[in-house]
């Protein structure tokens, strides 16, 4: 029987869209998927900081959605 791989993505959900939507699909034909959020601190070390939504909030779309 083949092992079944882990798929790691990160990302920042400030917003929930199409490209991430494309990513998961993406990672789900890889393997089973664990999406890793970034910190509202982390995602502001690279981009602006997220805006609409923050960590707690993001975690808990990911999970209604049973990603």
């Amino acid at each position: 029987m083949k092992e079944r791989k882990i798929v790691y993505v990160g990302m920042v959900g400030d917003f929930l869209h199409h490209g991430h939507i494309n990513i998961i699909e993406e990672a789900r034909k890889l393997g089973e998927v664990t999406i890793g959020i970034l910190t509202d601190e982390a995602a502001a070390s690279y981009k602006r900081k997220p805006i609409f939504l923050h960590l707690n909030k993001e975690k808990k779309l990911l999970k209604i959605l049973k990603v």
